[in-house]
């Protein structure tokens, strides 16, 4: 009958043999020898449920037994001495053996009642010392052993085939690694060179747009309009225009200075600055025109210059003698009181004889068509290229000299969106170069911490070629056409982030030294297997925070998230596959060789480790002792935990205040040029007619753009659809336009509730409400026009436009219109009216309504109504197969009769959707958009802007809760204990919490950076916190106090060495222009900061006061338990692969019987492995047994039920 038996005790840390020992004294120890064993209970008691308990605890617990234990325990071995006869008797007939394994001696029950007793005493025992904790003999004592290896047996470690071939052929796994390395830089290198747009860089534009979002789409109808063939841009159906007398760019200037401006001295300084800009080479060229000379500024001078004095005589002080005067006359007079005040700031103040601003500011225009040019038809592009050219050439360098020098004492800003567009682009290659600064950093502090030149210059090898591959996948494989402002941030945090991973994997190898290893093989697949696995889940986590983000809608945003988890992914896989390779070419090559004197300083150490006794890094000494003591002191501790509790509640605080930010995408830092203008536009001065501000659109003609083409080309930035015309849109019924002019007429008599609710503005001067509709003043223009007497009418005009009305204005212009060829077919007399008035009569002066109307209306050719404008070309009418030749610039010939395609009734307003349902059919599907805002480069459409605000709050908290819901399993499964990731998982909160505060703390809100630095937060919080837990978990110590002092020795300087270099390398990133760049270096200095105070401030002090001791908390027990059950197995079953292990675990001084008791019916083959291990133990090992083991009747598939009895 067998017996069964618990196992109460673990294997000890002692080794002998390779081996560990088994030793009952140290509980909950785990050994791997056991992994797949259920600790509590190994075999099962028989039907008579006889059952015994294990005596072999005959070894030490490691330096902490005390005398007495000790000596018991010889007094235990020497009772067991004294059944030595008995046991071998046994052992020499089998038969006997059977029947003596249901029978217990005296000297056995006395044995067992003894060493029962005696383990029970020595656990009060135990208990009471560790209530009595000794620092001083805990510092001396307990890691006595851990302090001289050499004690130690040689240590083993399960061999990675990889490690191995790497030990073996170190020269040449380097060699191929780095050239896989050099490979793919050599692969991006040639796609470059062949034309290939591997790096599709755009740093001009953001794409952060929802693009199935219906506001989107109408504002993209609208601002695609004119990129089909057949709409003329600039009213193709007028006349030749005037040499640049159309503005096509305008700068704005401001002079600010901490007193009042408008003095004489100042006023003349302005003068002079102004004229310096007009009197550049070239700009007669592109300024507006007016006669024949450039026309002056917009500015305050124009008030004292004479400019004016048509308007009142007061307004011409050209040497500033009466300031206060004139300026108090203009603000008198209506007309010129609203062009004032776009000059003044919001501090003016103006009373007789008084007058007061510390800001004003100017604007110059250029203007087309050039030179050579008849209209924007004929080489338009390459018209705005000349601008641009001009524009970024002399007068870009005047206005940087005058920025730099100032104007007298003033301060001096500039902004035009052609310069703004440009110098982004150029500053964010300049902030690049940042880059080139952190590199060096962590360059020069790696080769400080590892000590070797080699090691160091390989290792950010490893991180540079990690972009090229990441690169590669985001081009070639996932097919992003895009790489921006977003992208650039990558570069920084793969700097932090690769060297961390470095730091990790040569401060474990490093480490490793102080351990014996049997081999180098041994040694080396240690440290692969413990860096690797540290890396992995800091990888995973990162990796997850980016990939989270690359399902968000907005382009920038996604883009931005696929490449940065892609390159964390790809520097991962050389931090396992190339570095290794590295480390070990240098430990065998080099490292006692050093190639530099004065920094490669070789590492002493022999190939199996255990080379010196203790770290002599002060880092290191610092964890261990110092700063070990300070956070374990029982005060200290509590101040710790109130400190950061205090911390934490301000900080939730400030995270309530968080509001999203409804300014756009700012991109400048306040103290540069730009950054300054924008904030003095938006604050420094009174509102005014001048202002450029969001108007909302009414539109008819078009419908929601078409992007079905772009689906598969999402990615691409380019890709902007295909325009889509409603057909049915048509002004020339009479009903159509009565309607359009009795919503202009309702939109300009609200009343003023409704003003105030829908934000209308209204005029300063006048008073009325700021509606753009042209047919009003289509109606004025006639109702003068046809007055002449030329025009064979006495009807006074009004709209709407019909045969009768029009075809007295065609004959009065013969050159124009050869009325032979209007046939009774022909409709088109509104279009005819319109081209006419827009052009003011074919005169090639423009007026106010072209520079007010001229892009809100849209033509193109009407295969049956069109007709040339003037003698016929011989072309005829354009059809379908000639219509490219008519629209060529080889042919400037015009038409009228042409069909309107769209055009747009716009307010000054935040008007709700719904307002142009109750049209006619020829008008009723019109659409209301924003789809521009001047004052903001970066934002054309307000209304969709609102929604984008959501998409990047939805996206931050996206991110923070996947973030935290995915690092809470995963730090679970990486530290195999429950209550150390729940702990972890506590902190990475705290760090986001603390980080979320700081940005209204900040004075930030939560806008496009914002957004994303909050989704990425929880990746890059995770590390340190990781790295401390790993090193928590895998600490041989029982204790909390033990584990935490192992954890901040061994993972202590990886920590704070990975913490420095991301540290550094954002540090450089504060010195940015583009406020992208600053700001993303402030989050990662403070998400970084943070990440390492709260680790190795609260989570090490948590540690050190309820971390988990022993095995509690282990999800160990719960993994068996879902192992057996999706295998089918039992808890009693045995792993029959694991059992050499459990039997070379035992002691020397334990012998085990092999016991065939189903030799006919059994496994021979298991069985006889089994005997084979058992004939490595040595005769004298046998001699000393106390143990039999038996094999059971029953055979458990494909396992053996043992048992064990003691004699």
């Amino acid at each position: 009958m067998a017996h069964g038996l618990q196992f109460r005790g673990r294997p000890s840390p002692n080794h002998m043999d390779g081996y560990p020992r088994y030793d009952a004294g140290d509980r909950g120890q785990s050994n791997p020898a056991f992994d797949g064993f259920d600790d509590d209970l190994l075999l099962t008691q028989d039907n008579n449920k006889t059952t015994t308990t294990t005596t072999t605890t005959t070894t030490t617990d490691k330096n902490q037994t005390s005398k007495e234990d000790k000596n018991k325990s010889k007094s235990f071995n020497n009772k067991t001495k004294e059944t030595k006869s008995t046991t071998e008797s046994n052992h020499s007939d089998k038969n006997h053996c059977k029947d003596s394994n249901t029978k217990t001696t005296k000297t056995e029950r006395q044995v067992v009642s003894t060493v029962d007793k005696d383990v029970e005493k020595n656990e009060r025992e135990k208990d009471a010392r560790e209530e009595k904790y000794d620092e001083d003999k805990y510092e001396n004592e307990k890691y006595s052993d851990e302090k001289n290896p050499q004690s130690k047996g040689d240590k083993e470690a399960e061999l990675i085939g990889y490690c191995v071939l790497v030990t073996k052929h170190p020269k040449s796994a380097f060699c191929i690694a780095l050239a896989v390395h050099l490979l793919l830089a050599l692969l991006m290198l040639i796609l470059l060179l062949a034309g290939f747009d591997i790096l599709p860089a755009n740093f001009s534009d953001i794409p952060l747009s929802l693009v199935d979002d219906e506001q989107f789409l109408r504002a993209e109808a609208w601002r695609h309009r004119e990129s089909n063939v057949l709409i003329h841009p600039y009213l193709a159906s007028g006349g030749d225009i005037d040499q640049q007398s159309v503005k096509m760019s305008q700068i704005q200037v401001a002079y600010e200075a901490g007193s009042n401006i408008f003095t004489t001295e100042r006023l003349k300084a302005i003068q002079k600055a102004e004229d310096d800009l007009m009197g550049l080479s070239g700009m007669t060229d592109y300024c507006l025109m007016q006669g024949s000379t450039c026309a002056k500024p917009v500015s305050i001078l124009r008030f004292f210059d004479g400019s004016y004095s048509n308007i009142d005589r007061r307004l011409d002080d050209p040497d500033f003698q009466d300031i206060a005067g004139t300026l108090m006359a203009a603000s008198e007079n209506s007309v010129t009181n609203s062009i004032l005040d776009f000059h003044l700031g919001r501090d003016f103040v103006l009373k007789t004889g008084e007058v007061s601003s510390t800001i004003t500011r100017s604007l110059i225009y250029l203007a087309g068509p050039l030179a050579g040019y008849d209209n924007f038809e004929i080489n338009g592009n390459l018209q705005i290229d000349l601008l641009k050219k001009f524009e970024m050439g002399n007068l870009r360098d005047k206005l940087y000299d005058l920025r730099s020098s100032g104007v007298g004492n003033m301060d001096f800003t500039f902004i035009s969106s052609t310069l703004y567009i440009e110098d982004v682009v150029d500053q964010v290659v300049l902030d690049l170069s940042l880059a080139f600064g952190s590199f060096l950093f962590i360059f020069l502090f790696m080769w400080f911490q590892t000590r070797s030149l080699f090691v160091t210059a390989f290792a950010l090898l490893s991180i540079l070629t990690s972009f090229c591959g990441a690169n590669l996948l985001y081009r070639l494989i996932f097919g992003y056409k895009y790489f921006g402002i977003f992208h650039v941030l990558s570069i920084f945090i793969i700097l932090g982030i690769g060297a961390d991973d470095i730091f990790v994997f040569f401060d474990t190898w490093s480490y490793s030294s102080l351990e014996n290893y049997k081999s180098l093989e041994m040694r080396f697949s240690a440290s692969y297997r413990r860096a690797a696995l540290a890396m992995l889940v800091t990888s995973i986590t990162t990796m997850l925070a980016f990939f989270v983000s690359a399902f968000c809608d907005l382009l920038a945003v996604a883009s931005f998230g696929l490449f940065s988890g892609l390159l964390v992914f790809v520097n991962y896989i050389s931090s396992i596959t190339y570095f290794p390779t590295v480390v070990m070419l240098y430990h065998v090559k080099w490292e006692n060789k050093p190639l530099c004197p004065c920094m490669d300083k070789g590492r002493v150490d022999s190939e199996k480790g255990g080379g010196a006794k203790e770290s002599s890094n002060p880092v290191v000494r610092f964890f261990a002792g110092p700063y070990f003591k300070f956070i374990t002191h029982k005060i200290i501790r509590w101040v710790i935990i109130a400190a950061y509790a205090i911390l934490l509640i301000v900080f939730i605080y400030f995270a309530t205040t968080l509001v999203p930010d409804e300014e756009g995408v700012k991109l400048w830092k306040d103290s540069t040029n730009y950054g300054k203008a924008k904030s003095q536009q938006a604050n420094s001065f009174k509102p005014s007619m001048e202002d450029e501000v969001i108007q909302v659109y009414m539109i008819w003609g078009l419908k929601k753009q078409d992007r079905s083409a772009c689906s598969k080309y999402k990615m691409d930035i380019l890709c902007s659809g295909k325009t889509v015309w409603n057909n049915g849109f048509d002004m020339n019924p009479s009903h159509a336009q009565y309607a359009l002019l009795n919503f202009c007429d309702e939109l300009r008599n609200l009343d003023d509730e409704m003003v105030d609710k829908l934000k209308v503005r209204r005029d300063s001067a006048t008073g009325e409400l700021q509606v753009k509709c042209y047919l009003e003043n289509m109606e004025a223009f006639y109702e003068t026009e046809l007055q002449k007497s030329k025009y064979h009418t006495s009807e006074a005009f009004k709209l709407p436009t019909s045969k009768e009305k029009i075809v007295p204005l065609m004959e009065g212009h013969p050159a124009f219109y050869d009325m032979s060829k209007i046939t009774d077919r022909f409709h088109r007399y509104f279009e005819v009216a319109l081209s006419y008035w827009l052009s003011n009569g074919y005169s090639g002066s423009l007026t106010y309504d072209y520079e007010a109307f001229g892009n809100m209306v849209g033509e193109s050719n009407d295969i049956l109504d069109s007709r040339p404008l003037g003698k016929d070309t011989g072309y005829g009418m354009p059809t379908t197969q000639n219509i490219s030749k008519v629209l060529t610039t080889e042919f400037s010939d015009y038409y009228y009769g042409n069909r309107l395609r769209y055009m747009a009734v716009a307010v000054n307003t935040t008007l709700p959707f719904g307002n142009l349902s109750q049209m006619p059919p020829s008008l009723s599907e019109g659409f209301q958009c924003t789809p521009e805002d001047p004052t903001d480069s970066t934002l054309t459409n307000s209304w969709h802007w609102f929604k984008v605000q959501d998409a990047l709050a939805w996206n931050a908290m996206t991110g923070i809760l996947t973030g935290i819901c995915l690092a809470c399993p995963i730090l679970i499964l990486a530290t195999m204990n429950a209550i150390l990731g729940l702990l972890a998982t506590f902190i990475i909160c705290a760090i986001t919490v603390t980080v979320v505060g700081f940005i209204p703390m900040g004075g930030w809100k939560l806008g496009v950076l914002e957004s994303l630095n909050l989704a990425l937060v929880v990746g890059l919080a995770v590390d340190y916190v990781v790295h401390l837990a790993e090193g928590y978990s895998r600490s041989q110590a029982r204790d909390r106090k033990g584990r935490v002092k192992e954890m901040l020795e061994r993972i202590g300087v990886s920590v704070v060495s990975g913490a420095a270099t991301t540290l550094g390398a954002s540090f450089f990133m504060l010195f940015a222009k583009i406020l992208f760049f600053m700001q993303f270096g402030i989050f990662m200095f403070c998400t970084i900061g943070f990440s390492l105070l709260y680790a190795l401030g609260l989570f090490a002090t948590l540690l050190a006061i309820i971390g988990p001791e022993g095995d509690t908390g282990s999800i160990r027990p719960l993994l068996a338990m879902v192992k057996r059950w999706l295998t089918g197995r039992k808890k009693s079953d045995v792993d029959c692969r694991s059992l050499a292990s459990i039997l070379l675990s035992l002691e020397k001084t334990v012998a085990v019987y092999l016991r065939d008791k189903s030799r006919e019916g059994g496994d021979y083959a298991r069985i006889d492995k089994f005997e084979w291990m058992w004939s490595q133990i040595t005769d004298e090992t046998k001699s000393s047994s106390v143990i039999w083991l038996h094999i059971h009747e029953n055979i458990i598939n494909p396992c053996i039920i043992i048992d064990f009895q003691v004699i």
